[in-house]
């Protein structure tokens, strides 16, 4: 299974890759793929969603598999239904104390750190807050399901 996620991983790169370099070159390599690649900042983010990609291929392909000895856990729907909200609520503190970019921009690296991480720490103190408030425990999360 890992060798799958691993060759998918590698092939995703390179299509993704040059997708998206494709696309914002309007298709034009004439300069070659590494200069192409270096006048387009950004295009990194293909890397990143192929990461991803290959890790839901991952996830899938354990959960067929464990579908057939009989080991695949159950849903938990009642645990995403407290979960999902609570990322809506840290999504939405995150977003609203979120300091306009100029703002950063004009701030010391140091400054900027030291925003992010009051930021960070906001969000998760407003997901857990959220979990608790709709009855998730943290021996809930330290036990395995039933």
């Amino acid at each position: 299974i890992a060798i799958i996620a691993l060759v998918a991983n590698m092939a995703l790169n390179i299509a993704f890759m040059l997708t998206l370099v494709a696309y914002l070159a309007g298709g034009d390599f004439s300069r070659g793929l590494f200069a192409t690649l270096a006048a387009h900042p950004g295009a990194h983010v293909a890397l990143a969603l192929a990461s991803s990609t290959s890790a839901w291929i991952n996830a899938a392909l354990l959960w067929r598999h464990l579908d057939k000895p009989g080991l695949r856990p159950r849903t938990p729907w009642f645990d995403l239904a407290r979960v999902l909200p609570a990322c809506g609520v840290m999504v939405l503190v995150v977003y609203w104390f979120m300091p306009e970019p100029a703002l950063l921009a004009a701030e010391s690296p140091a400054g900027r750190a030291v925003d992010l991480l009051l930021l960070v720490l906001l969000g998760a103190v407003a997901y857990g807050a959220t979990l608790l408030a709709s009855g998730m425990r943290p021996t809930k999360l330290a036990r395995p399901a039933d």
